[in-house]
């Protein structure tokens, strides 16, 4: 049970590091690679989503 709730938590924070990009790339005005972070966030989630049902599934 802790193990499933931990890989949760874990799965559900990795989206954050470009999420953080976005932020960051916002600040500088870097449009391309803000558009990058925000495709590798979306693209993240739909992984991060996954995996999360995949583990509770089975």
């Amino acid at each position: 049970m802790i193990k499933t709730i931990l890989f949760v938590a874990y799965t559900a924070m990795i989206p954050a590091v470009p999420l953080y990009g976005v932020v960051h790339y916002t600040k500088n005005n870097d449009r391309i690679r803000k558009t990058v972070c925000i495709g590798l966030f979306a693209l993240q989630c739909l992984i991060s989503i996954g995996a999360i049902v995949s583990r509770l599934g089975s």
